[in-house]
Formats: structure tokens, C-alpha cells, sequence
């Protein structure tokens, strides 16, 4: 009777949902996993094969995401702080307004990615590629790009300040919109 009432309590709250979000969003090769607006201490998506997930509103404490394949995220106004993306190969990610404080994105390779307004401050770039992102009105205060590869990004609005630049250099105080 004990473990009934558990459950029953669980489901009300929600904690079956999560269970299962988690479960559909686990494993080497994962289609249409869906987290939106959940709360989650810890997801290890490390080496995986993801096609489709979305992250929007979403809470994760500690998002491992290392030398994995993403095709289609979605993770705006999500609270990703110190999320682990490096060596990952990223093709449509949007994360408006998302918080990716200290994220490593360190070796990745992202291409068409809408990271509008979104806290990066203390992010690693370093020696990631980047193909068509947009990082406008973004908070890249004290990101690091040393040894990054730019093709078509947009820093319009962004705060770079303090930001290690891909040549090495570190950027001016209220370096909006490019380093100074």
C-alpha cells in the first residue's frame, strides 16, 4: 500500500513524466526526446547520436553533451550552466536566451545556431568552428575563442568583454559587437 501511495503521489507531482522524458532521451542513438520545461540534476548525453531535442525552459545542473552528434536543438530560455558540448558536431541549435555560463563548446563544430541573447559568459570556444551562428545581443563576457574559426557570425550587441579572442587577443571593457 506503502509503494502505492508513492506512486500516486509521484505522478501528481510530475516525477513520472520526468522519468520518462529521461528514459526516451537516453542511449546512443536518440529521435525526438522532448525536456521541455523539466528539471533534471544530471543528463549524460555524452557520444550520442541526437536527432531532435528540446531543451526549452529546461533546467539541467550538469548536461554532458561531449563529442556528440546533434542534428536539430532547441534549448530556449533554458538554465544549461556548465553544460559540456566540446568536440560536439551541432547543426541547428536555437538557444535564445538561454543561460550557457562557463559551457565548454571547446572543438566543436556548430553550424546555423540562434544564440540570441543568450548568457555564454565564461563559455569555451577554443578551437570550436563556427558556420552562420548568431550570437546578437548575446553576454560572451569572458568567453574564450582562442583558435576559433569564424564563418558568418554576427556579434552585434554581444558583450565581449573580457572575451579571449581567436588571435589571442583579450578584448577591451564594453567591447560590444566585436573585440576592442
Amino acid at each position: 500500500m506503502r509503494h502505492l501511495c508513492l506512486l500516486l503521489l509521484a505522478a501528481v507531482l510530475g516525477f513520472g513524466f520526468v522519468a520518462e522524458a529521461t528514459a526516451a532521451c537516453s542511449g546512443p542513438e536518440i529521435v525526438g526526446c522532448d525536456m521541455t520545461g523539466q528539471t533534471v540534476a544530471t543528463l549524460d548525453l555524452n557520444g550520442a547520436r541526437i536527432t531532435s531535442i528540446d531543451l526549452s525552459a529546461a533546467t539541467v545542473s550538469d548536461l554532458g553533451m561531449a563529442d556528440t552528434k546533434i542534428v536539430s536543438m532547441t534549448a530556449s530560455s533554458a538554465q544549461l550552466p556548465d553544460a559540456d558540448f566540446s568536440n560536439s558536431e551541432i547543426v541547428s541549435m536555437s538557444a535564445e536566451e538561454a543561460t550557457l555560463t562557463g559551457a565548454s563548446f571547446s572543438g566543436a563544430k556548430i553550424t546555423t545556431a540562434d544564440l540570441t541573447a543568450a548568457d555564454l559568459a565564461n563559455a569555451d570556444f577554443s578551437d570550436a568552428r563556427l558556420v552562420h551562428v548568431t550570437f546578437t545581443n548575446a553576454h560572451l563576457a569572458g568567453a574564450k575563442f582562442a583558435g576559433a574559426r569564424f564563418v558568418t557570425v554576427d556579434f552585434t550587441g554581444a558583450d565581449l568583454s573580457g572575451a579571449t579572442w581567436s588571435d589571442g587577443r583579450v578584448c577591451a571593457d564594453k567591447s560590444i559587437g566585436r573585440c576592442q
